[in-house]
This record gives C-alpha cells, structure tokens and sequence, in this order.
C-alpha cells in the first residue's frame, strides 16, 4: 500500500514532467527497498519521499528508517531473482556533460545536494569538465594527486631501496655458513 502512494505522489507532484516514467520507477524501486530490507517495513515503520524540482533538474529521495546493511548493487552477472533495483535506479540517475550521459548515486540526500552544489558551483564559475569522467577539472586533478598514503608509499620504498644492499648483506652474514650455497 505504502509503495503505490508513493509513486501516485511522485505522480501527481511531477505531472507533465518530461522523465515522468523513469521518476516513479525510480522512487518504486527505493521504496521497494526501504520496505523490504529497513526497519521501515517494520510494524509502524514509515519511509519519506522527497522530491526537488530545480530547472530542469528533479531530485528524488527516499529516506527509510535504516537497517542492519548498508544497500550494495548485486553484480551484472547474479542469477538471483532479486536485487537489481539499485543497478536499475543507477542508470536512471542521469547527468550530461557534453552530451554525454553520467550516472551517480548517493545513500544519503546530503551528499546529493552536496554533488549537485559542487557541479554547479564548478558550472558557474566557467571550469571545463573532463568529459569522459564527467566530472571538473579540478575534481579530476584532485583524483589525480598523491595523496599522504602514496607520498609514505614512495618514500619507504625509496628508503627500501636505498637499505637493501646492507641490508641483504647484513642477513647473510648472520645466517649460519653450513645454509649458504
């Protein structure tokens, strides 16, 4: 019951909209999900439905009461019967950049909003977009640079590299003569 309101109120809050389908698939497919594996389906559980209409942007959300795992998208290559929703609302989920089509998913509205806040920040201030990634230059570069992990990385093996012959020799030295060939 609580599945069909919420696609009937996705339906009537975004009447004439162009991706109508896609939208009420979308929140159906979340809503599914929110009842079937959260404390949502529980006796007296609830889930939300949020829906932000910006330009020509439609955000959709479903917020449920949680549960004991964190929602994962099943392999392409699963035989189960079940479990394709989240794969199915990834590839509705659209932007272009360049025309090109990206799709990007988020368990909480927060990182949503603050994707969509980055994007058109980036927009706004006229930075190219790598049109593979589908992402800002400055993002990309980001993804690109060394960060502290591979900076300690590097220099141990530097150093390794440096130690090893002494290091090696010193080993050697200290085994036994009757185990060295």
């Amino acid at each position: 019951m609580a599945i069909g309101e919420a696609r009937r109120f996705t339906t009537l809050f975004l009447k004439g909209w162009p991706s109508l389908d896609d939208a009420e698939l979308i929140v159906r497919e979340l809503a599914t999900n929110a009842v079937r594996h959260t404390r949502s389906g529980d006796f007296g559980g609830h889930f939300t439905v949020c829906i932000r209409v910006d330009g020509v942007t439609a955000w959709l959300a479903v917020v449920d009461q949680g549960g004991p795992r964190t929602p994962h998208m099943l392999s392409e290559q699963a035989d189960e019967e079940s479990g394709r929703g989240l794969r199915l609302v990834a590839a509705l989920s659209l932007y272009t950049v360049a025309g090109r089509e990206k799709s990007k998913t988020f368990e909480k509205s927060a990182q949503a909003k603050n994707w969509l806040s980055v994007l058109r920040q980036a927009a706004k201030n006229g930075e190219a977009f790598d049109i593979a990634a589908g992402l800002p230059m400055s993002m990309v570069k980001a993804k690109e640079a060394r960060t502290f992990y591979k900076f300690a990385l590097a220099y141990v093996d530097m150093k390794w590299r440096m130690q090893r012959p002494r290091a090696a020799t010193a080993c050697r030295t200290r085994l036994p003569r009757s185990s060295l060939p």
